[in-house]
């Protein structure tokens, strides 16, 4: 998700896109593939900001991967990547939104800000585990929100007071604000073409989230692909992983817990600020998230 101005409301696409080769049934006969369902574009939009903005519905087969099974997906380029996914009444994933959403547990009360909001994937996770906590998310495409009102479930998320939505830019930190008291936990999930987007390898960027936490608020952000996971892959990310991290924890003092989230085909490296997590943080954690409580440990430049 970019993160440069303000955006409006994509027009309908002529035609929809492709569903990605990427995330294609596993069978290797082509013949085998064609004759299972595809999966079915309930809505495209044209957008300033992303290649394509589409959400599409995936058959509940073996032919395709776990975490996309029977769900919605946000698909907002050509690269296969998921942006959001949505299961009505099943706001688990099996990915990595699910660590993400280990934050309310850590933090003071108060509300929580999602930079990066996509579809609503991380607000749907904490309405259903957290219960009056408010969420205000920040998301650059109004095409993005307004195809996850009409297929993902934020309309009723915004309806019932649990999600704000903001459209513009989660890194300016004029307009993105949650009040004078700061936010209580902030979840940083920001991608733009299948990569983190570069403003986060600056510690500037991070000094920025940080300047939006109220007292002892915690901030917990989704790095990408594992450096040691990502370097096996040969993943050119690697790198950016690393100087995100790096630009992460200059900005919060070494003051960091960090963790490789692996959840299904894919390990993506966690990062959550503050103090070090205690037993009795970890047990705070609410048991449909247990198994993301699990393999924490402080930052040291040397581990990463």
């Amino acid at each position: 998700m970019r993160v440069s101005g303000a955006a409006a409301a994509g027009a309908p696409a002529a035609r929809p896109a492709p569903w990605p080769a990427q995330r294609r049934c596993r069978r290797r006969a082509a013949a085998a593939c064609r004759a299972q369902p595809e999966p079915v574009c309930l809505g495209q939009l044209d957008s300033e900001h992303n290649e394509v903005v589409a959400v599409y519905e995936v058959p509940d087969t073996r032919h395709f991967p776990a975490e996309v099974r029977g769900a919605r997906v946000l698909l907002l380029d050509s690269s296969g990547n998921l942006h959001s996914v949505y299961r009505a009444g099943q706001p688990l994933t099996g990915a990595y939104w699910d660590a993400l959403a280990v934050l309310p547990a850590w933090c003071p009360p108060g509300p929580l800000a999602v930079l990066g909001l996509g579809a609503g994937t991380v607000a749907h996770l904490v309405a259903a585990l957290f219960p009056g906590r408010v969420t205000h998310g920040w998301e650059l495409d109004a095409a993005v929100v307004e195809l996850a009102q009409q297929h993902m479930g934020l309309a009723p998320l915004v309806r019932d007071g649990a999600l704000v939505v903001h459209v513009g830019d989660a890194l300016d930190a004029a307009a993105a604000s949650v009040g004078p008291a700061g936010a209580a936990g902030i979840v940083v999930d920001l991608f733009a073409r299948a990569a983190l987007i570069p403003q986060l390898t600056e510690a500037d960027a991070w000094r920025g989230v940080r300047a939006r936490l109220a007292p002892g608020g915690r901030a917990i952000a989704n790095l990408g692909a594992a450096p040691d996971a990502a370097r096996a892959a040969g993943d050119p990310h690697a790198a950016t992983t690393r100087a995100a991290l790096a630009a992460m924890a200059e900005a919060f003092e070494g003051q960091l817990n960090c963790c490789s989230m692996v959840t299904g085909h894919a390990a993506n490296l966690v990062a959550v600020s503050g103090p070090p997590l205690t037993t009795d943080d970890l047990a705070a954690v609410p048991a449909p998230l247990q198994a993301y409580a699990r393999g924490w440990r402080p930052w040291a430049a040397a581990q990463w």
